[in-house]
């Protein structure tokens, strides 16, 4: 069974992730994002985290399932912003930037329901 540590451990790859992309925005990096898939984040909803998931309850499934569609959305967003910041279309980047907020909370919200689950 995963433990709740482990849920607030892919939250923190999220975290982590969306500064690389505001640092990038800001001039201070250049990390170039990557696709749904490749983050850390991603990687284990396509991998071990439906069994992971599965292992807590029916209901964590149902939580975990919710994960995909504005994790693909954030990273999709993610990248509109950087080719906006590159193409220096500000007005574009920052609505690019709040949506990005916006699935990240989103994130944030089911990564701390499961946590609080898995306790």
């Amino acid at each position: 069974m995963a433990s709740a540590v482990f849920f607030l451990a892919r939250l923190n790859d999220h975290i982590f992730y969306l500064a690389k992309i505001k640092t990038t925005l800001e001039d201070k990096g250049d990390f170039c994002g990557t696709d749904d898939h490749q983050c850390k984040l991603g990687e284990w909803l396509h991998g071990e985290g439906r069994d992971q998931a599965a292992s807590v309850s029916d209901e964590m499934l149902t939580v975990f399932e919710k994960l995909f569609e504005p994790h693909k959305a954030f990273h999709l967003e993610s990248a509109k912003a950087i080719s906006a910041h590159e193409e220096g279309n500000v007005e574009v980047q920052e609505l690019a930037f709040t949506e990005m907020h916006k699935l990240s909370n989103i994130l944030v919200s089911l990564l701390l329901k499961m946590d609080d689950m898995a306790r």
